[in-house]
């Protein structure tokens, strides 16, 4: 069994700061993933959609010039994504490696109060740090999960978008988002309960 102080289960904003934070003050860390540094904030949310609103905002700023301009969406989707990579670049398991972080990529079950097991190894921490993120809530509308759509974890992974869209939901994310592809030059319609 190996022991450390820090064992941090995630590699989001939440458990990269924590084993940063940790390993900086001398602490021996663990950071488990279940699949890449980085996260929602990286991969799926933060980085990404102000990539995407900060490439729109440009297109937006020629149209408002009187200049007729037809974006180019997967070029548009792949500097988005090239946005991703050197951000990742800065966390990437090599980088966590480097600064003195052990990373193991799996999924964490706990067997004990202070241990975890992850691909049939046992880990024991001081301390463990539970940063496991989140998830796109799909609502249980009737048809929707036989009807192909897109959520953050997949609009990003697109190598083009249709010409029209519906948003799902009008808070910050979902007027952000309708806005940025809006600009973009694709129709969207906002729908929301409330």
């Amino acid at each position: 069994m190996h022991s450390y102080d820090f064992i941090v289960i995630g590699s989001g904003a939440a458990g990269l700061t924590a084993a940063f934070t940790a390993n900086g003050i001398g602490k021996k860390v663990l950071l488990i993933e279940k699949n890449k540094p980085g996260g929602e904030c990286t991969w799926t949310g933060c980085i990404p959609s102000k990539a995407l609103i900060h490439l729109a905002e440009k297109y937006q700023a020629v149209a408002d010039l009187g200049i007729a301009y037809k974006p180019d969406i997967p070029a548009v989707l792949d500097q988005v994504r090239s946005v991703i990579d050197h951000v990742y670049a800065h966390e990437s398991i090599e980088t966590l490696r480097k600064a003195g972080i052990d990373v193991i990529i799996g999924a964490a079950k706990f067997v004990g109060p202070k241990t975890v097991e992850v691909a049939g190894a046992s880990f024991t921490g001081k301390r463990i740090v539970i940063c496991t993120g989140s998830q796109p809530l799909v609502p249980a509308i009737p048809g929707l999960a036989e009807t192909p759509h897109l959520t953050n974890e997949n609009l990003f992974t697109q190598k083009d978008l249709p010409g029209s869209l519906l948003v799902l939901g009008a808070g910050a994310i979902g007027v952000e988002m309708g806005q940025a592809l809006n600009r973009l030059g694709i129709s969207v319609d906002l729908v929301d309960r409330g």
